[in-house]
């Protein structure tokens, strides 16, 4: 059903754009084009990027954050395109990186600590971009039709930001899971956790602009 929805909302930017001509919805197309790519192609190379992580000396921590960083500074990449805007890259992707580092390093800890299946992280992950992209950031309006509609765009990026970094160690991941049983109901509120990373994102992202972008 959801990835009906995620059809159908597509198709609405594919129309939206074949009669508009906007580069903000080419730029959404693509990409959500290019994240099923990338997704597929980590799934498809995982034992590579495993075998590759593992010549290093890091700790599973932070191999997990460190791919998912990567993947979320793509999505970030499309977003600086998209909206055309006048600051430097360096700077558009310097600001939401404390967000992201404390977004993925709260996700290792419940993923490691309690039994998710990917269906559950891909679901949780998504409501976690709809709040933040659209009570936090306000840039969908999520209570509104048009924003429940757009729903399943936010949702599926969130959702591979969270699964792409996972899916190289989702064995190791398991062999150090430990067993911690709760409700499903517990299990989903704590999926909530995460958001706390806007805390200091907030923090770090008023610094930046304060120090960093022109007066």
């Amino acid at each position: 059903m959801f990835f009906v929805w995620l059809g159908l909302a597509l198709l609405v930017q594919i129309i939206g754009f074949l009669d508009t001509g906007s580069f903000k919805d080419l730029m959404t197309i693509g990409g959500e084009i290019f994240l099923l790519a990338y997704l597929a192609l980590v799934w498809r190379f995982k034992q590579l990027v495993a075998s590759l992580s593992g010549l290093t000396r890091l700790t599973l921590a932070v191999k997990f954050t460190f791919l998912g960083l990567i993947t979320a500074l793509l999505v970030e990449c499309f977003y600086y395109i998209a909206s055309s805007s006048s600051i430097s890259l360096f700077v558009f992707l310097l600001r939401p990186l404390i967000w992201y580092i404390g977004w993925y390093l709260l996700w290792w800890w419940l993923i490691k600590t309690y039994k998710y299946s990917k269906k559950e992280l891909f679901f949780l992950a998504g409501v976690n971009g709809y709040i933040v992209e659209g009570a936090l950031l306000k840039q969908v309006p999520i209570f509104s039709g048009i924003g429940i509609f757009l729903y399943p765009l936010i949702a599926s990026v969130y959702g591979i930001l969270i699964l792409t970094p996972l899916i190289p160690f989702e064995e190791e991941v398991e062999l150090r899971k430990a067993k911690t049983q709760v409700s499903w109901s517990r299990k989903y509120l704590l999926g909530l956790l995460p958001l706390l990373a806007m805390l200091p994102g907030v923090v770090w992202l008023a610094l930046v602009e304060q120090i960093l972008l022109p007066k």
